[in-house]
């Protein structure tokens, strides 16, 4: 019995690693200082910096990607650049999801 309920356990724990989402609410940082929340769902995301009238501030919408996001409009998408949020290793050995534009990547992001 015990044997049982440390496999169901160990099952457990290992699932989130293996189920690598990028929806739900991550907490963003950059180089620069920037921090923000923000949110994918259901073909939305939304951006709320913690920097008071930040313009990067706002909603959007997304197309979903294998290893992420696409983004197709919105703020983000307007004033950084920003065109996809793509799934990656932290260094913490989780999952992370790094904002990125054309050329360089903006952001990081981690699960909140």
């Amino acid at each position: 019995m015990r044997r049982l309920a440390s496999i169901i356990a160990i099952g457990l724990m290992a699932a989130p690693a293996a189920a690598q989402e990028y929806a739900g609410n991550w907490l963003c940082y950059d180089g620069a200082g920037r921090i923000g929340l923000m949110t994918l769902y259901a073909g939305s995301y939304g951006f709320a910096s913690r920097t008071f009238q930040d313009p990067a501030s706002g909603t959007g919408s997304y197309t979903a990607y294998t290893d992420g996001a696409g983004l197709i409009d919105g703020n983000l998408r307007a004033k950084l650049g920003v065109e996809a949020a793509r799934l990656v290793t932290a260094t913490t050995g989780g999952v992370a999801l790094q904002l990125e534009t054309g050329s360089a990547v903006v952001m990081l992001c981690t699960p909140r």
